[in-house]
């Protein structure tokens, strides 16, 4: 995974020293959507119901083995505000890889699939993302991440770099079960030059297995009988290369171990792609809590 440009990096991604952090708005998630025939689930596992109906689907550059991706583009439905630069960045972190793999729900009683959904990629400022999302969370998707990259790149021209809004591919892969959700994102992030650095891969791996549930959670202190979830919580892959820590400013806050992975998706791609740890912050129904990224298990007092 390379380092982008120091300027490219340095205009969007907060460093601790230097940056302040920008209190961005927060967008909303990606509500249902109502069209016609399939149904997809997004990484969140909202679910999608889509229409097939597309005029333009034979005008992609490099058609996949047996049947091109079907392209919609809306803004109101997958936000506007996109930029060329951004998404063709987070296009280009989809590996160039051939082999064909299952893609599933990583679920409460396991994954369903070799590559653990949800599956994001993110760009280098943080601003587009792209979600790989299956039928439902019994469907495993086959497809290569070569396969992935073409119709992100297709969906990518269609959608943010001619008209500056996000949208849908469907029917991507062998399977076709599979679709690439592209939309714009904007996380408060905040990245540490100092201190122990994390690993990208084993960053990555961590997004690939830690929890990402979307039922709602209380976060607090082990102090507060009303939390279900006792902070700081730690996540780590085995090596322990990459460490993610949950912590909170001293307030009880409501949230979801999907916006937790969400966080921790977003510091790899922003942060630890470029060589830094980083923090994710204003996370929470009252924005009370954070995520630190790094390769060490540190208290609250130590941040």
């Amino acid at each position: 995974m390379a380092k982008p440009h120091a300027p490219a990096f340095v205009l969007r991604c907060r460093i601790a020293s230097a940056i302040n952090v920008r209190r961005s708005r927060l967008l909303p998630r990606l509500k249902k959507k109502t069209y016609a025939k399939m149904t997809l689930i997004s990484a969140n596992n909202t679910l999608l119901n889509i229409s097939t109906n597309n005029n333009n689907n034979n005008h992609h550059k490099y058609p996949l083995k047996d049947h091109d991706p079907l392209i919609s583009c809306s803004g109101t439905k997958y936000r506007s505000g996109l930029t060329a630069r951004s998404c063709n960045d987070a296009a280009l972190q989809i590996p160039d890889d051939p082999r064909w793999r299952k893609f599933g729900q990583y679920t409460e009683s396991g994954p369903h699939g070799n590559v653990h959904l949800p599956l994001r990629f993110i760009s280098f400022d943080g601003l587009c993302t792209i979600d790989v999302v299956v039928q439902d969370q019994s469907v495993k998707g086959v497809a290569s991440y070569a396969e992935l990259g073409i119709a992100a790149s297709n969906l990518v021209s269609r959608c943010a770099v001619a008209r500056g809004v996000g949208g849908i591919a469907m029917n991507v892969g062998q399977s076709v079960t599979m679709g690439l959700i592209l939309t714009s994102y904007d996380p408060v992030v905040q990245c540490q030059v100092k201190g122990p650095q994390p690993s990208r891969a084993s960053c990555t791996l961590l997004t690939q297995t830690m929890t990402s549930s979307v039922t709602p959670r209380t976060f607090g202190l082990p102090a507060d009988a009303k939390a279900d979830v006792k902070l700081p919580a730690y996540f780590h892959e085995p090596s322990r290369q990459c460490v993610a820590a949950i912590f909170t400013t001293g307030i009880t806050d409501t949230s979801t171990y999907y916006e937790m992975w969400e966080a921790v998706v977003a510091v790899t791609g922003m942060c630890v792609r470029a060589g830094y740890s980083g923090t994710a912050f204003l996370r929470g129904r009252n924005r009370q809590l954070f995520v630190e990224v790094t390769s060490e298990m540190r208290r609250l007092d130590q941040v």
